[in-house]
């Protein structure tokens, strides 16, 4: 239903939507440590308005996109985990970085998935509360 709307309305969302993923997961690669993961976190529900993922808004719609656009939010999904590993190594915790590295990114999911429902103040705190429970 998302893509359909867009393709009829003559406008490709991935044309619209993709360089702001790229720019935005692209600063993840940079910078090493907490604070990184936790500007993660907060990215997905601050965007100038706009709420929420556009990539969990496609996942719906994933059988009904190009093979092109599947294989670029594939390749993203595959960018974001390992960008969350590398910052995990870098904090140096003793714990489990591949189960928590998978428990940060559904955690991203649910706090998107909110973002229409719940506001930002709650989702800021939840973060908060989430990434002391990781770190301790």
């Amino acid at each position: 239903m998302f893509y359909d709307y867009f393709r009829l309305q003559g406008t490709d969302p991935i044309d619209i939507h993709l360089p702001y993923v790229f720019q935005h997961h692209q600063s993840l690669l940079l910078l090493l440590g907490w604070d990184n993961i936790e500007s993660h976190l907060k990215q997905g529900i601050q965007k100038n308005g706009q709420k929420g993922s556009f990539c969990l808004i496609t996942v719906p719609e994933l059988e009904n996109l190009p093979t092109q656009a599947k294989e670029i939010l594939t390749k993203r999904g595959q960018r974001i985990r390992q960008a969350i590993l590398s910052n995990l190594k870098a904090t140096k915790t003793k714990k489990y970085i591949v189960i928590l590295t998978d428990i940060i990114i559904t955690f991203y999911y649910g706090i998107n998935l909110r973002t229409h429902s719940d506001n930002l103040k709650k989702l800021e705190n939840e973060i908060a509360s989430f990434l002391l429970f990781i770190k301790t």
